[in-house]
């Protein structure tokens, strides 16, 4: 890690190697380095890495058929949600986002593979029924559920994380 630090820091990194200390609490007096100008930079460069991690993710399916891209900061926090799920809805879940169909009967959404299913193990294929009460984990955009056609029950949903809700047009909808 000193060595890393040394690098971000143009070599005024002078931390005792192996000791995990650093500048606070055990690194060499006078670097000129302080705890907050690492942790800045360790924060930059984490930025950088994801940034890098954003390009490399290949889009799937056909891009007219793709949902909007959904913010990491929009709709969803990291408590649970409970949303009502109208006849001709659809939630598409962001990258890491828990789904578990509390009511009612809905099927699975995609543009390319299922969607696991980590209650039972499995992926739930496309157009597949979900299961009430299984936990549902979105692993990339473009993947989600709606209501089955056959539904006559009202569909409770709860969600953590990102999300956007569309009608069947592709505009949103206020959760």
């Amino acid at each position: 890690m000193d060595e890393q630090l040394k690098k971000l820091t143009g070599g005024s990194w002078t931390g005792t190697s192996g000791t995990g200390t650093g500048q606070s609490g055990g690194g060499s007096a006078g670097s000129g380095v302080t705890e907050q100008q690492v942790k800045e930079w360790m924060a930059a460069e984490a930025e950088k890495i994801k940034q890098e991690l954003k390009g490399q993710i290949p889009s799937t399916g056909n891009s007219s058929s793709q949902p909007p891209s959904i913010p990491s900061t929009g709709a969803g926090t990291a408590s649970l949600e409970v949303i009502k799920l109208e006849a001709g809805q659809i939630l598409y879940g962001g990258i890491g986002a828990e789904i578990i169909v509390r009511t009612g009967k809905a099927i699975a959404v995609s543009n390319d593979d299922g969607i696991p299913d980590v209650t039972s193990g499995k992926d739930v294929p496309v157009g597949t029924a979900i299961e009430t009460n299984h936990l549902l984990v979105i692993p990339r955009e473009g993947r989600g559920i709606k209501p089955d056609p056959k539904n006559k029950d009202e569909i409770y949903v709860m969600i953590r994380g990102s999300y956007i809700l569309l009608k069947e047009d592709g505009t949103k909808v206020s959760p």
